[in-house]
């Protein structure tokens, strides 16, 4: 075989193992925005990490929002939501998340 052959040969099975990777590993959209109908909760994902334990090997890290009460909360899909919060200790507030 040739050089030339050889080189063809090499970014052929290159080409086809990066069109393998991407069939597997599908793209995320981060921006994403869901609203109620009533506009009370907003939720927004504000980024994508990767977990070898989570459906499709990704988890998302979402903002939820609501509008009537001003609370905010923090979640993670699969895993749980915490809200953030701010509390006076002593002569100051601190932010912190319960």
């Amino acid at each position: 075989m040739s050089k030339l052959s050889i080189l063809i040969s090499l970014a052929f099975v290159i080409l086809v193992l990066a069109l393998v990777i991407e069939m597997v590993h599908p793209k995320i959209d981060t921006d994403l925005q869901v609203t109620s109908q009533n506009f009370r909760i907003v939720v927004e994902r504000i980024g994508v990490f990767g977990d070898s334990l989570a459906y499709g090997n990704c988890r998302g890290i979402y903002v939820i929002h609501d509008n009537q009460t001003g609370a905010e909360y923090i979640g993670i899909s699969g895993i749980g939501i915490s809200e953030r919060a701010a509390h006076p200790t002593g002569k100051t507030v601190r932010a912190d998340e319960r």
